[in-house]
């Protein structure tokens, strides 16, 4: 049992402001009646405001992981016949990968190489050589390395060739400035307890007016995680199919409102003032970053430890200080990185304390010298 006070530096769960954990203590209601309808009414209008959509654009919940909602949107939306051009350079492409294999939904895959930068050319090419490619599905911050793609100009390139856009913003959504018809997204899914900061358990499925296919249009593929049968709910009674993450939306709800208030674009330049504290101190350190910052998300920030220095201690080592971030995945792991978020409730003295602490775990460890 934990029994001191932990700062998380992950992407997910993430720090509560003081308005979100309020909200954690509302009154027990009744998911079927007035009040839910009317919280679920306000956290969509947040949504649609947030990412410059209208009331006819479609915004549904579901009690999930953002797997939850890429599972929801990609079983959903493609007839049958109809291919992805998915765009991978990471672990969560590679999980939207796995889904369309689960379900037997053909797809060509556009890079594959972990931390490698999109090539526009080869995604234009994919399109070309594949005219039942209906869509282009790609993950806006690939925080398996802190990979930023270029959601934009790959969703230009993809209208420009008549196809659809799938934008996996799961990670992005409340660190990024957004605007779903400027960034060409035909679909956006995204969660509640990442950089929005709120808590988990509930992730998000938003459509443009007309992009979700009618029900008969497309294979019965599931049923939990059909897109359809939550748009329907959504539209006729601002409710959900299934029992949902009462509290989860309570909780949404607040981060959004905290969000608006801030402003996308403080809400931005925050985000980058702590990544610029974290990055600056880690050199300092003498140490070295995973991706250049032209390419990085501002969210996240891959830091390769020194090798002679144990990355499973020096996790260990800080959280016993009361700091926790992640160990980098696959072929990162096994380049010594870790990676520190700043997503939620964090302030840049916070990132500053974070960075003091990086060295003194270091020195007591061995030494702080770059590998």
């Amino acid at each position: 049992m934990q029994t001191h006070r932990i700062q998380l530096f992950t992407p997910g769960p993430v720090m509560l402001h003081p308005r979100v954990k309020a909200a954690l203590m509302h009154a027990e209601i009744p998911h079927r009646r007035g009040a839910f309808e009317a919280l679920f009414k306000s956290t969509q209008d947040r949504m649609r405001r947030l990412l410059g959509l209208t009331a006819e654009d479609d915004v549904v919940f579901l009690t999930g992981s953002g797997s939850a909602a890429n599972e929801c949107a990609i079983t959903s939306l493609l007839r049958a016949g109809e291919e992805v051009v998915l765009v991978s350079n990471g672990p969560f492409g590679d999980r939207l990968s796995g889904i369309m294999t689960a379900y037997n939904i053909g797809h060509t895959v556009v890079g594959g190489t972990w931390g490698a930068p999109v090539d526009l050319h080869a995604v234009e090419r994919a399109l070309t050589q594949h005219p039942n490619a209906a869509w282009v599905a790609v993950v806006w911050h690939e925080t398996g390395s802190g990979m930023r793609n270029p959601v934009r100009a790959v969703g230009e390139l993809a209208h420009r060739l008549g196809r659809k856009v799938l934008v996996d913003g799961v990670s992005a959504f409340g660190a990024e400035d957004m605007d779903m018809v400027r960034d060409h997204m035909d679909v956006l899914t995204t969660v509640s307890n990442k950089a929005v900061g709120g808590i988990t358990g509930l992730s998000v499925v938003v459509a443009r007016a007309g992009v979700v296919p009618p029900r008969a249009q497309v294979p019965t593929r599931n049923v939990y995680l059909s897109l359809q049968n939550h748009v329907q709910w959504a539209r006729e009674h601002h409710q959900t199919p299934n029992t949902p993450a009462v509290t989860a939306l309570y909780a949404m709800d607040a981060a959004l409102a905290v969000f608006e208030e801030q402003g996308v674009a403080a809400r931005v330049a925050h985000v980058q003032a702590c990544s610029r504290v974290v990055r600056n101190g880690v050199r300092a350190l003498g140490w070295s970053l995973l991706l250049p910052p032209e390419q990085s998300v501002d969210a996240l920030t891959s830091v390769c430890l020194p090798g002679h220095l144990d990355l499973e201690k020096f996790i260990d080592r800080l959280e016993a200080r009361g700091f926790s971030v992640y160990p980098g995945k696959g072929p990162f792991l096994h380049r010594n990185v870790f990676q520190v978020a700043v997503m939620g409730a964090l302030t840049q003295a916070d990132c500053a304390h974070l960075v003091a602490a990086l060295g003194e775990v270091a020195d007591a460890l061995g030494s702080r010298q770059a590998a």
